[in-house]
């Protein structure tokens, strides 16, 4: 059945109306986006390793740029060095043992000699006791007539001799003082013993951690290869390896003066880093979370910091390892600071013109 004019007419406009909304919708809904670009390194978070013991490095799990999980054994050191100055603190310390002992026996017998003063002065004190009762029992039958100025002299005397035989006997007495510089020298023993029972704690401590295992998870990122360090003797304290933590990337980009003012924190960022095809790894992106300026030849320049997300996310395995051989990517990073539609765009450009 043939249709009418009119409706051929009505459907025309349909198509029109439609036509014309789809292409008013499509230039509102367009969206321009403006970019501020600059150039930058990829850091990570750092954990330096140190070694917890001396000795020679005689096994190694991990090489530089090896992936390196949390507890995963990276270096074995030798602990015969730790277990040798493991075994000379305990003579030192066994050493000391016996001197306390010794001197807790001549603390003992010093107790003995103290009795036995004690004991001693006692005596003395008692027969000064019956000397002064005769003394008095002298003066009064002298008094009397019954005792001549001679016994009564006599007696006198014997009293005085045994007073000063008392006293003499106890300035003599030096059992308190020795007493005292035992105790002193018990005290210094066991504050030495108590130093070396704690340095025996740690060398434990230092022997059980001589199996090096990684606190963190990340890649190895030292200047050479640890395999370098096999057979190598190294110290307490020095430095085996550095981690790079691969789940807190960031990237610091400088920017000029003039595109500082258009940068927030909170703003989108499409990387592009040196090492990595950009057609092919679209998807990696980050965000501002830091602004803050520098000032170098002459001009101001700006450091952004941004955060990278899902960046491991989207890398294959064998191309994470590559990137992290490098440390330190470059690349370029492109921040969002403005998103409009295209015509409010031409509307706000025409208005402010």
């Amino acid at each position: 059945m043939m249709k009418t004019p009119h409706k051929i007419m009505k459907l025309i406009k349909s198509t029109v109306v439609l036509f014309l909304v789809v292409i008013i919708a499509t230039l509102f809904l367009f969206q321009k986006t403006e970019y501020v670009e600059g150039n930058g390194i990829v850091i990570a978070d750092r954990y330096n390793v140190y070694s917890p013991a001396s000795g020679e490095i005689k096994r190694i799990e991990k090489d530089f740029g090896d992936i390196v999980k949390k507890g995963e054994t990276v270096i074995e050191i030798d602990p015969k060095e730790t277990e040798n100055k493991y075994i000379e603190n305990k003579i030192a310390m066994d050493n000391l043992f016996t001197e306390l002992k010794i001197k807790e026996m001549d603390e003992n017998q010093l107790d003995l000699e103290q009795k036995s003063y004690e004991n001693n002065l006692e005596l003395l004190e008692m027969d000064y006791i019956n000397l002064e009762d005769e003394y008095k029992n002298s003066e009064f039958l002298y008094k009397k007539g019954e005792k001549s100025e001679y016994e009564l002299k006599k007696s006198r005397y014997l009293l005085k001799k045994k007073k000063l035989e008392i006293s003499d006997y106890k300035i003599k007495n030096n059992i308190k003082i020795k007493k005292n510089l035992i105790k002193k020298e018990k005290r210094d023993l066991k504050n030495q013993i108590n130093y070396y029972e704690n340095k025996g704690k740690d060398l434990k401590e230092e022997i059980k951690k001589c199996i090096v295992k990684s606190e963190y998870e990340g890649v190895t990122i030292i200047t050479k290869d640890l395999k370098e360090l096999m057979g190598s003797t190294v110290n307490k304290g020095e430095l085996l390896f550095t981690l790079a933590d691969l789940k807190n990337l960031k990237m610091i980009v400088t920017l000029q003066e003039n595109a500082i003012g258009k940068v927030k924190d909170g703003q989108k960022v499409i990387i592009m880093l040196d090492a990595i095809p950009y057609e092919k790894f679209t998807t990696i992106e980050g965000e501002v979370i830091k602004l803050y300026p520098q000032a170098k030849d002459g001009m101001t320049y700006n450091k952004v910091e941004i955060i990278i997300k899902g960046f491991t996310n989207k890398l294959k395995k064998d191309k994470l390892k590559e990137i992290n051989l490098k440390n330190g990517l470059k690349g370029k990073a492109k921040i969002i600071v403005k998103e409009k539609k295209i015509i409010a765009k031409y509307l706000w450009d025409k208005l402010f013109e």
